[in-house]
């Protein structure tokens, strides 16, 4: 009987000295990747640091709003523009655009209106187009106020007089 109780105790210690060593090992290595300055380190403490602070990056055409109006606007000049074309996306069951209208010219709706994806053709007839102008105001009503819902352009570009299609970057907006 003592020969088993010996053989457990020596099994035990065995046992607390891996995890002993296993512990220490771990330690070691989280040091060498979080602690030790390598660049594992220096990124995870970016993200990290990066998650809370917002920066608003302008696109070449972005959203913004102002009151019951989505107005949508350019972050860079636009030269002999013949027309420009944009698709957005929206929840059309929270959301209901009534009115699309534009200083710039002549606009087209092209898709079922209020299908919460439809894709717009502005025709300026070959103006230039000056930086942070208004292209299009979308006249807007939420179904359910307190709700949130967002509006999300994609397929933005517009070609110029010559025929050249220049794409452009683009960015959402939450209401």
């Amino acid at each position: 009987m003592k020969d088993f109780l010996a053989k457990y105790k020596n099994r035990k210690i065995i046992g607390n000295i891996y995890i002993a060593l296993a512990s220490l090992g771990m330690a070691f290595i989280i040091n060498i990747l979080f602690i030790d300055g390598t660049n594992f380190e220096k990124n995870l403490r970016t993200s990290i640091l990066d998650s809370g602070v917002v920066t608003e990056a302008k696109a070449d055409i972005f959203l913004g709003i102002d009151g019951e109006k989505v107005i949508l606007k350019n972050s860079k000049e636009m030269q002999n523009v013949e027309n420009i074309s944009f698709s957005i996306v929206y929840d059309n069951s929270n959301l209901e655009i009534s009115e699309i209208k534009s200083s710039l010219g002549e606009v087209k709706i092209l898709g079922e209106k209020g299908s919460g994806i439809e894709t717009i053709l502005i025709n300026p007839n070959g103006k230039n187009i000056e930086k942070n102008k208004n292209l299009v105001e979308l006249v807007f009503s939420k179904k359910e106020p307190e709700s949130s819902t967002q509006i999300n352009l994609f397929n933005s570009n517009f070609t110029d007089s010559s025929g050249t299609i220049f794409s452009l970057t683009t960015s959402g907006l939450s209401l």
